[in-house]
C-alpha cells in the first residue's frame, strides 16, 4: 500500500510520524479511533492492527475512497474499519452516535480548528487528538513574503491553529518534530458547558450543540445554542421561527463572533475563566459560612435572586437547584448574618473538575469581603472534595473579572451572548 501511495503521489503519514501514532495508541490505550482524511486507508490499517483499536474514517476524495474500500476488504479490515464518503466538514451527524478514545487529523490544513472543535466533543474523558503535519514541510517558520498567497493563507491558519492548541486549558498539548511535525492533545478537564445539568435535552449537530428543556420550560436560557462555527445572522432568524412555531418563549446564542443588526436582542460579553484550584489564592475572613442544610431557607434566597427574569422562573429554578442539591449534583454554599442568608453560591463537580454558577451576595452586603469569604469557603471545601479545576464565566465589562484574574484564574475564552425574549410577540 505505501508502494502504491509513492507511485501514485499519494500523501500518507511518514514512517517516523506513523511509528509516533502507534506508540501513542499504545500508550494511551486507543480502542476507538476517528481519522479525518483517509487518503487510501494506510494510516487506519495500521491503527486498526494496533491494539485491536476499532477505526472510523472519513474520506471526501472519491478515487481516494474507492481505493481505500478496496485496501481495507483485502486487508480483510472491513468489520474493523467503518470509512465514510464525505467531506469531514459534513460528516458530524455520521458518525457523532459514538464517542471515541482517539481523534486523528490529518486532512485539509486550513480547516484544522474547524476539526478540532467540531470532533473533540466526541471525545471521551482524557482522550487524545493528534494532528498531523503540524510543521507543514517547514513552510511554518517561513518568511511570510516568501510564500505564495494561496499558501500564505494556509500557513496563517496553521499557525493560528497551533497557537490555539497550546494556549488552550482544557487540553494539555505536546509537539513532536517527528515526520512533518505532530501534536498529541491529551484532554484533561471537560467542556464547561459539560459541568451544568441545567438541561434536560441536548442535540449535536454540526457546528452547534442545542440545549433545551423540557422540565422547565420558561427557563431563560432555555433552546440554548452552544455555536462552534461563525453566527449567521440567518441561522438566528431560522432558529427563532422554528420557536416561535413550537410556541417556545426564549431563544439563546453563545458563539465566538459578533454578529452585526442583531437589534431585537440583549447582548452580553463573558469571559470563560479557569484555574487550577490550588493556584486560588484569597484573602481569609472571619465570617459564617456554611455547606446549605436547610434548603427551605436558601431556596427562597434563590427565588429572591432569581426574580429579575421572572417570579414563574424564579419559583422553579429555585426548586430545580435544591432537587439537584439533594442529589449531590450540585453543591450549595451559603453566608450567614444573624442566621439569615445573605449570600450564596453553587457548585457542579465533574470527576476532578467543577464550573462554579450563580454567585450572589444581597447587595446591601456587598463591599463588605462576604463575597470573597464564600468564595475562599466554597475553594477550601473544593479541594477536600478532590476538586482540582474550577472554572466559572464572569461579564467581561464587570470589574469581578480582574478580581478572578488576581485569585488565580486565567481567561479561557470570550464569548458572546444573544438572548431573545419571544413572549408577548
Amino acid at each position: 500500500m505505501r508502494q502504491y501511495a509513492i507511485s501514485n503521489d499519494v500523501p500518507i503519514i511518514k514512517d517516523e510520524g506513523l511509528a509516533y501514532l502507534v506508540e501513542n495508541i499504545k500508550k494511551y490505550n486507543v480502542k476507538s479511533i476517528l481519522e479525518i482524511g483517509s487518503a487510501i486507508g494506510y494510516s487506519a490499517s495500521v491503527m486498526a492492527n494496533c491494539n485491536n483499536a476499532m477505526v472510523t474514517t472519513i474520506e471526501r476524495d472519491p478515487k481516494m475512497y474507492e481505493q481505500a474500500t478496496k485496501n481495507i476488504k483485502n486487508l480483510g479490515l472491513e468489520n474493523q474499519i467503518n470509512i465514510v464518503f464525505k467531506d469531514a466538514l459534513e460528516a458530524f451527524d455520521l458518525v457523532k452516535d459514538k464517542t471515541y478514545d482517539m481523534v486523528f487529523i490529518d486532512a485539509a490544513k486550513g480547516q484544522y480548528k474547524k476539526f478540532f472543535q467540531m470532533y473533540s466533543r466526541l471525545l471521551n474523558p482524557n482522550g487524545i487528538i493528534v494532528c498531523d503535519n503540524m510543521d507543514f514541510h517547514g513552510l511554518t517558520e517561513a518568511d511570510p513574503k516568501t510564500l505564495t498567497r494561496g499558501v500564505r493563507g494556509l500557513v496563517t491558519k496553521l499557525n493560528a491553529f497551533r497557537g490555539f492548541l497550546f494556549d488552550n486549558p482544557l487540553y494539555e498539548t505536546d509537539y513532536s518534530p517527528i515526520g512533518d511535525g505532530m501534536t498529541v492533545s491529551v484532554r484533561i478537564k471537560p467542556d464547561l458547558i459539560d459541568l451544568e445539568d441545567k438541561f434536560s435535552n441536548k442535540e449535536m449537530h454540526s457546528f452547534y450543540d442545542k440545549y433545551f428543556d423540557d422540565v422547565q420550560s420558561d427557563k431563560y436560557c432555555n433552546n440554548y445554542y452552544h455555536c462552534y462555527g461563525d453566527l449567521t445572522k440567518e441561522f438566528v432568524e431560522e432558529k427563532i421561527l422554528e420557536a416561535k412555531s413550537n410556541n417556545k418563549e426564549f431563544v439563546r446564542f453563545v458563539c465566538s463572533n459578533k454578529v452585526d443588526n442583531l437589534n431585537e436582542s440583549s447582548y452580553e460579553q463573558e469571559v470563560r475563566m479557569i484555574a487550577n484550584i490550588n493556584d486560588i489564592v484569597i484573602p481569609t475572613y472571619n465570617k459564617d459560612v456554611r455547606i446549605v442544610e436547610d434548603y427551605s431557607k436558601y431556596e427562597q434566597f434563590l427565588f429572591e435572586s432569581y426574580k429579575v427574569y421572572g417570579e414563574s422562573f424564579a419559583v422553579g429554578n429555585a426548586k430545580r437547584y435544591i432537587s439537584l442539591a439533594k442529589e449531590n449534583k450540585v453543591f450549595a454554599y451559603a453566608i450567614y448574618e444573624n442566621e439569615e442568608i445573605i449570600g450564596g453560591l453553587n457548585v457542579y463537580i465533574n470527576n476532578e473538575s467543577a464550573k462554579l454558577e450563580d454567585f450572589y451576595v444581597l447587595s446591601d452586603y456587598r463591599m463588605n469581603h462576604n463575597g470573597s469569604a464564600l468564595f475562599n469557603y466554597a475553594i477550601n471545601d473544593l479541594k477536600n472534595k478532590n476538586v482540582k479545576y474550577l472554572a466559572l464565566d464572569a461579564d467581561n465589562l464587570d470589574t469581578c473579572k480582574d478580581i478572578y484574574s488576581k485569585w488565580g484564574f486565567k481567561n479561557l475564552d470570550l464569548i458572546n451572548i444573544y438572548h431573545f425574549d419571544l413572549r408577548g410577540e
